[in-house]
């Protein structure tokens, strides 16, 4: 029962045919069109092949210190870990899990008030830490939701009903109960007025036959019945131009459906600058005029299809033609000249130089705050070179990116391959806007343009190498991951990396006679006219970083100073996974009325899902058999349990309401333009935001005094702290809490 209630879940997070009654405008749309038929196929998938293969199971169990390994099931252990935990809810909340897990197909829609604010506040807020993220339910006033799910009987979704109408009145919440015509029956529908962070929000539910639909905001039961009625209607996701091109571009259904979902935000570079700006407000205008640069109509549109088709996940995905700086082209087998044979991961695309030139143009303009012709004109009159012709000018149109096999622990040998034109006018660029950087860097950089076998060959660094001091561990682990920028100069062409032995490894071997040629460039290993393609050997490139890791493990325990609670010598070798997985292939095909993006891979949305449960049985297993053959220990670990305290620390109050205030300070420039003068306008309704910005309890710290606030010159920047335990503000300094 737990698999298929984590199936479940998984796609309804994740995202029958319910298009007809969602609304066309809206921002997300996550769908599961057949969840008994994922269920059924989920067992060809890679990841569950591997997890029920015995040798995997007998080697964790090793691993873990068990007593009987061979015996040892993984999923039937996990399953047992969440049965036991659902042993432990509440008889409703079972049954209600129940229900859910006995659908046999699900969708959910979401129409924003703010596109882009709604998704900075979804992503940039407290989903992911287990919080509720207020700040976008204030970003989704003006708009509203709708849930669809498909359950085994008219008897189940009348049950589902009672349970929510119970649950809802034990809150104190009484309905208002109308009858609407909806899909051909006479829906008695239960209608609540919910209090929420972003005003009053009329919450509804009703059943047809055994179909359960819930619903708020903007989405009401009357707006469904009507896009129900009238499939050829404008209204509904189904009817709309955009669908329809995805779904002639997408073809027939083949294999088992896992998911269907829809994106739709739109200005995207508002979105762009609201996540940015609010770690790095100088770069937000750069990040602007980027999402506007790749993202044809400054929206963001994607429909996508994912199955699972012969044991392996095929997803496509349908959008609109961008802005042409990659993907102007159709590549041919000569595209791929650039691909090492033996890259494990390799990707090639045309390039249009003239259209990159002009979009860093920009970004340096924004970055610097300067007007693109000057910022230009002094970079070229200081440093000797020419921008746009040395720079872009000198590049050809083939371009490619790709992975070197893991042989070790320390960066991957990740490389950039640009075709070149004239490589004396590149040299002669980089030269120059790497001695600028040098320059502007005010000694954080050190600028190398020493030659390696002849070959022209710029780094810039961070100065000292960016070890610590004092050598030891912490050096030699700096020394493996320190990034640079390093590019090589050959004559047909450039290579970029970020360690410059990469870029000499591969001018090595370029400079050796090799003929043999990448798998990709076979006449017929993509289908003709695709603008980009890629091919990963996951299954390499993971079992590279594993045995690596695996080759280090008996040496935890000298760094941890005991014996470890698991037997690290017992790893399996990373065959008993990787055997398993097959390489990924994409590509890229302008198709009527935008783009079709094709994948097929060994990875589905259960990999994360199934790597967080084996994480944590490991861990959960780790922590109770801790101290085998020392039971003395084990009373410390609970000793230290139950000391820790009961509830978040005025210190983590503070914390918390610090990010709370700083997203909303961002939401409000995004609407406003500049942020605020004074923190308590963030109180302010706006047409956008009736309610305000942010609820006024997060105004204060965990200590109950007012935050610390100040706006720089014309609202472009501000400063925001805690004057901390003892309410004195010190200016950020002594017991006051910064902004995290």
């Amino acid at each position: 029962m737990f698999t298929t209630l984590g199936l479940s879940l998984a796609g309804l997070l994740c995202a029958g045919d319910h298009a007809l009654l969602h609304p066309a405008d809206a921002t997300l749309y996550l769908e599961l069109p057949d969840i008994p038929g994922a269920t059924a196929a989920y067992p060809d998938a890679p990841l569950l092949r591997a997890l029920t293969d015995a040798r995997l199971g007998a080697a964790v169990a090793g691993v873990a210190r068990l007593e009987d390994p061979q015996s040892f099931d993984i999923l039937h252990a996990v399953g047992g870990a969440g049965d036991e935990r659902l042993g432990d809810l509440p008889w409703e909340a079972r049954r209600a899990l129940e229900l859910l897990a006995s659908a046999s197909s699900a969708s959910i829609s979401v129409r924003a008030g703010n596109d882009s604010a709604f998704a900075a506040a979804l992503f940039g807020g407290d989903l992911f830490s287990g919080g509720v993220p207020y700040d976008a339910l204030y970003a989704l006033a003006g708009g509203g939701f709708l849930v669809v799910l498909e359950l085994p009987s008219a008897d189940a979704s009348g049950e589902a009903v009672y349970m929510m109408e119970g649950g809802l009145g034990a809150a104190g919440a009484l309905p208002e109960t109308v009858d609407v015509p909806l899909l051909g029956e006479s829906a008695s529908v239960r209608r609540y007025e919910v209090p929420s962070g972003a005003g009053g929000l009329e919450l509804w539910f009703t059943r047809v036959g055994r179909r359960l639909l819930v619903g708020g905001g903007t989405t009401t039961p009357e707006s469904v019945a009507t896009r129900a009625a009238d499939p050829a209607a404008t209204g509904s996701l189904a009817s709309s131009p955009d669908r329809k091109a995805a779904l002639a571009a997408f073809g027939p259904r083949r294999g088992a459906s896992i998911y269907d979902a829809v994106v739709r935000i739109q200005p995207v570079s508002d979105l762009a600058a609201s996540v940015v700006g609010a770690y790095f407000p100088q770069a937000e205008h750069a990040a602007r005029s980027l999402a506007r640069a790749l993202h044809y109509g400054d929206r963001l549109l994607c429909h996508r299809r994912v199955q699972l088709v012969g044991g392996r996940f095929v997803t496509d995905s349908f959008g609109p033609q961008g802005a042409g700086i990659l993907g102007s082209r159709p590549l041919t087998p000569e595209s791929f000249a650039l691909l090492p044979a033996e890259a494990v991961g390799a990707w090639a695309a045309d390039l249009d130089p003239d259209a990159l030139g002009e979009l860093v143009e920009t970004l340096i303009a924004d970055l610097s705050g300067l007007d693109p012709q000057f910022a230009v004109s002094s970079l070229e009159a200081g440093f000797g070179f020419q921008f746009q012709e040395d720079l872009f000018g000198s590049l050809g149109r083939r371009t490619a990116f790709y992975c070197m096999p893991v042989t070790g622990v320390s960066m991957p040998k990740l490389v950039c391959a640009v075709e070149l034109a004239d490589a004396a006018a590149f040299e002669r660029g980089v030269s120059g806007l790497a001695a600028f950087l040098e320059e502007v860097a005010g000694g954080e950089l050190e600028l190398s343009t020493k030659p390696y076998r002849k070959i022209p060959l710029v780094t810039l660094a961070p100065a000292g190498g960016g070890a610590p001091a004092g050598g030891g561990p912490a050096a030699m682990v700096s020394g493996m991951f320190n990034p640079q920028l390093s590019i090589g100069i050959l004559p047909d062409r450039v290579l970029i990396a970020t360690n410059s032995l990469h870029v000499k490894r591969e001018i090595k071997r370029l400079l050796g006679e090799t003929t043999e040629r990448h798998p990709a460039a076979a006449p017929d290993f993509f289908p003709p006219g695709v603008v980009d393609a890629g091919h990963t050997d996951w299954g390499a490139i993971l079992g590279g970083f594993y045995e690596a890791a695996r080759a280090l493990a008996p040496m935890a325990g000298q760094f941890g100073g005991g014996e470890l609670p698991v037997d690290l010598t017992a790893l399996p070798e990373a065959s008993l996974v990787t055997d398993h997985l097959a390489p990924s292939v994409s590509w890229k095909l302008p198709v009527e009325g935008g783009v079709l993006r094709h994948r097929e891979s060994s990875f589905g949305p259960e990999a994360p899902l199934g790597l967080a449960g084996g994480v944590a049985y490991l861990v959960g297993n780790a922590r109770s058999t801790r101290g085998v053959g020392d039971a003395a220990e084990t009373p410390q670990v609970i000793e230290v349990s139950a000391e820790l305290p009961a509830g978040p620390t005025p210190a983590e109050v503070t914390v918390d309401h610090l990010r709370s205030v700083k997203v909303a300070l961002v939401v409000y420039k995004s609407d406003r333009g500049r942020f605020p003068a004074e923190l308590r306008s963030l109180l302010d309704a706006t047409e956008s935001f009736p309610q305000g910005f942010l609820d006024p309890a997060e105004f204060l710290d965990g200590w109950g005094t007012a935050f610390v606030y100040a706006a720089g010159e014309g609202g472009a920047s501000f400063s925001l702290h805690s004057a901390g335990p003892d309410g004195a503000d010190q200016g950020g300094a002594g017991d006051d809490v910064p902004l995290p």
